[in-house]
């Protein structure tokens, strides 16, 4: 919840969802988040490594946490 209100107004990041389309793109170090990204550190997914993360793969690292 901490990391949530933090990040808070924080810009969408548009280009990393154009990213799934386009897989030249990187934003790796930006300071735009998805909600992917958000929802990955809410889990406790290093903020570091939370970029990483799109829906589906987020998906699959929940499943195998259960």
């Amino acid at each position: 919840a901490r990391y949530m209100k933090d990040k808070a107004g924080t810009p969408y990041s548009w280009r990393l969802i154009a990213k799934l389309a386009a897989w030249f793109i990187s934003l790796r170090g930006t300071k735009q988040l998805t909600c992917s990204q958000a929802c990955a550190v809410a889990i406790g997914i290093a903020e570091a490594d939370a970029w990483r993360f799109d829906p589906c793969t987020l998906h699959a690292a929940v499943k195998a946490r259960l």
